[in-house]
């Protein structure tokens, strides 16, 4: 097989990915922060899909939409999107790339980090243990409709305040921008209320986690 030829078959692979969890291009191209346009020539086959996008699409996959993958879910995996069915062939070749634990956490990071489409926030205290430690990164799908925050009452999202400041809180209540929101460590010892109202600019369902010990062990 060319090159020209696993180009398209990744390509292939993704775009069967995508109807399968019945997304349409505009829909998918919204949730990983790209153009429709550059969406299609990846799965066309205009565009080489990279290890690195590649990998975030199947993070993405499986993190969002493994339900509705049921037993195909092992077509989500970074393994099976970029090399399919001939992975053992290429790495008899040599050719096989191999995806540690650093590239995962690095790829991912940089990817919230550089696309304004999501929100990505460091915990910096101790007011959501003890499910959200200091030094957890957390990250999410950025919503600025004032209207669509009411559907994330009863969630933890990365809230983002007129001011520009963010913190992680779970969502009580919505009324427009004003947002009651409460911490989840009663045990605090920081000098904060419980409950909280904040005038919000955007929310983030807190949806992808990473742990401090995670960075730590990799450094």
């Amino acid at each position: 097989m060319t090159k020209r030829d696993m180009i398209i078959e990744r390509g292939k692979r993704l775009q069967k990915l995508r109807k399968k969890i019945g997304l349409t291009r505009l829909a998918f191209a919204e949730q990983t922060g790209m153009s429709p346009h550059t969406l299609k020539a990846l799965e066309l086959g205009d565009r080489e899909l990279t290890p690195q996008k590649a990998l975030l699409f199947s993070r993405l996959f499986t993190n969002l939409f493994s339900i509705f993958l049921g037993d195909d879910a092992h077509e989500a995996s970074f393994e099976h999107l970029y090399y399919g069915e001939n992975k053992k062939l290429l790495e008899k070749k040599g050719e096989l790339i191999h995806i540690n634990d650093d590239t995962y956490l690095q790829a991912e990071v940089s990817f919230f980090l550089t696309n304004p489409s999501y929100s990505i926030f460091k915990i910096q205290d101790d007011l959501m243990e003890p499910f959200y430690n200091e030094g957890d990164i957390v990250a999410g799908r950025k919503i600025i409709n004032k209207n669509q925050f009411g559907y994330y009452q009863g969630r933890v999202c990365i809230i983002e305040s007129s001011g520009g400041d963010k913190c992680l809180r779970r969502i009580i209540k919505c009324n427009g921008r004003r947002i009651l929101s409460c911490i989840l460590n009663t045990k605090s010892n920081q000098a904060i209320e419980f409950v909280e109202e904040i005038e919000a600019l955007s929310v983030a369902q807190a949806i992808w986690h990473w742990h401090l010990s995670e960075f730590v062990s990799h450094t």
